[in-house]
């Protein structure tokens, strides 16, 4: 895997349909036009991909965030997180492009390796230093069950049923289970979908409802070892992300692309300092 040879980040955030600007904003780790009402149904995908967004193999992926966003100037993406469009408080999408030669399988083993989470650090802006993302990480029998076990394997998240995993947050919050969904699989592209099922608290305040982060992952194979990413993140009504901590998500968005690429987490210079 190549690794970034181009940190700084491009981000653009909208804070209405009139306004748009560069800025340095960020990531709770977990990735489109606006339909109607929330359904169960998935969306076909296939035609709604942007064709020239990702930044190059060796880059630092590109990443945009509206915020309070104005619906008709959404990606055309946003369709396929099945959104309802008075929860939407903030999206944020992620593009790069990256060497894999392990193909498909590979990426999908990064989603199944739960356990590797524990590894991941991101930047604390508060901080000024590397920090682990999670404190502790597991993949659990059934939702309810909270039994941890083996990582998933390939084979599991292709059956197209629902996988469950555990996740503690390093700032302190609960433990949140979050529901890994393979929507699409094949050869050269695969589509993931992340939510949380359960609240994300800290302490008494809830900072996030269940299914507040909903997230999807599109990675294609657009020649031989070169794949690109692109991760859209939802955050719905409530969410403590909404006000000051945009840095903070940048840096964790930035920490699991990074994962999940096979870049090493902790590469300098951080993407939000």
């Amino acid at each position: 895997m190549r690794t970034e040879s181009t940190i700084a980040m491009i981000v653009v955030a909208r804070f209405g349909p009139r306004t748009r600007g560069l800025a340095t904003v960020a990531a709770l780790c977990a990735v489109i036009t606006i339909s109607p009402a929330e359904t169960s149904a998935s969306p076909p995908c296939d035609a709604v991909l942007p064709p020239s967004i990702y930044s190059p193999v060796g880059a630092a992926p590109i990443i945009e965030i509206w915020k309070q966003p104005s619906l008709a100037e959404m990606p055309p993406q946003v369709a396929c997180l099945g959104l309802a469009a008075p929860d939407l408080r903030m999206l944020v999408t992620v593009a790069g492009t990256f060497e894999n030669a392990g193909g498909a399988p590979a990426i999908l083993a990064r989603f199944g390796e739960v356990s590797k989470l524990l590894s991941v650090s991101y930047w604390s802006t508060t901080e000024k230093k590397w920090r682990p993302l999670v404190l502790a990480a597991a993949a659990l029998t059934t939702r309810d069950s909270g039994q941890p076990r083996n990582d998933f394997t390939n084979a599991e998240l292709q059956s197209g049923q629902d996988v469950y995993f555990s996740q503690k947050d390093s700032r302190g919050a609960g433990e949140v289970i979050y529901r890994v969904r393979v929507r699409e699989s094949s050869r050269a592209r695969l589509v993931i979908e992340t939510e949380n099922v359960t609240a994300v608290r800290l302490f008494a305040l809830t900072l996030l409802k269940p299914g507040g982060m909903r997230a999807l992952y599109f990675f294609e194979e657009r020649s031989r070892g070169i794949w690109t990413y692109y991760g859209l993140t939802r955050i719905a009504e409530g969410s403590w992300l909404i006000s000051g901590h945009e840095n903070s998500y940048i840096n964790r968005v930035v920490a699991l692309y990074r994962h999940i690429t096979g870049i090493p987490t902790d590469l300098e210079p951080p993407a939000a300092p």
